[in-house]
C-alpha cells in the first residue's frame, strides 16, 4: 500500500508501507498521512518496528 509521505525537505511523495519505518528511524520524513490525519514524526505517537512490538506483548509467540 502506498501511503502520503512529507520528506524532511518539505517536498511530498508517495511510499510503500514497507519502507515507513526505515524512512521514520533515518529521519528522512517529517510527516505521513494516517487514514484520519497526518502524524508529525517527533511530535505524535509512531510505531516503528511493528512486527517486533507485537511479539513483545504477546504471552505466547505464535511467529516461532
Amino acid at each position: 500500500m502506498l501511503i502520503k509521505v512529507i520528506y524532511d525537505d518539505n517536498s511530498c511523495g508517495m511510499v510503500d508501507d514497507t519502507l515507513l519505518d526505515s524512512l521514520i528511524s533515518s529521519d528522512r520524513i517529517k510527516a505521513f498521512r494516517r487514514s484520519s490525519c497526518w502524524a508529525v514524526v517527533g511530535r505524535d505517537r509512531v510505531r516503528c518496528n511493528r512486527g517486533e512490538r507485537r511479539r513483545e506483548a504477546c504471552v505466547f509467540n505464535t511467529y516461532v
